[in-house]
């Protein structure tokens, strides 16, 4: 199994203000990759993943899919963009482009043909999830707000206007977050003491 190259991601440095690839992250890779014939089947030429972080995610999709598509990375937080920038030239993404956005405010109406997220999915108070939105800072990347749900669902309410018909979308949950009002379940992976699920939809 691919693991992409990380080896300019610190953890003592960059892990303070950008999201480190932990168990999550690698379980929505592994979800991706099994479920990598249902991918190539759409033949998807533009792929984004929302809250790209380190860049892990999207460099392995590379890989799985190949460099001939298109990649983009958006992320709210600066130090994000340019990690994600880092790894996707470092894991030689020869088409990859990152924005620093909130959601999918900048992606062409209709375009994507498969969407990737791993969404703060704790849950938190509701005024944590917005302090880390306002901040653009690594509390963004964990508070999920009420039902760890607040991004998700502000997520799904967009996707219909950038998604091209046809197009998938995948999201990294937990039990906590009632992922079967979501999406349908593919991936399900049991992580110190908390039930990560992968639930992919369609247009």
């Amino acid at each position: 199994m691919f693991s992409p190259d990380l080896r300019h991601f610190s953890l003592s440095r960059d892990g303070r203000e950008v999201y480190s690839p932990a168990e999550d992250t690698y379980t929505l890779i592994d979800a991706l990759h099994a479920d990598l014939d249902t991918i190539k089947s759409r033949k998807p030429l533009i792929c984004a993943e929302i809250g790209s972080g380190s860049g892990a995610v999207l460099a392995s999709l590379a890989h799985m899919l190949g460099p001939e598509l298109v990649y983009i990375g958006v992320d709210l937080n600066p130090k994000a963009a340019q990690m994600t920038q880092s790894t996707l030239l470092r894991n030689q993404v020869l088409y990859g482009e990152v924005l620093r956005m909130d959601l999918t405010t900048c992606l062409a109406c209709q375009q994507v043909d498969l969407l990737v997220c791993n969404p703060p999915y704790v849950v938190t108070p509701e005024a944590e999830y917005w302090e880390g939105q306002r901040n653009k800072d690594i509390v963004a990347a964990y508070a999920g707000g009420v039902k760890g749900r607040m991004m998700t669902d502000r997520l799904i309410k967009e996707l219909p206007k950038c998604m091209r018909p046809g197009g998938l979308w995948y999201l990294l949950l937990v039990q906590e977050n009632c992922p079967s009002e979501v999406g349908s379940e593919v991936f399900r992976r049991r992580i110190r003491g908390e039930t990560q699920i992968v639930v992919r939809g369609g247009y």
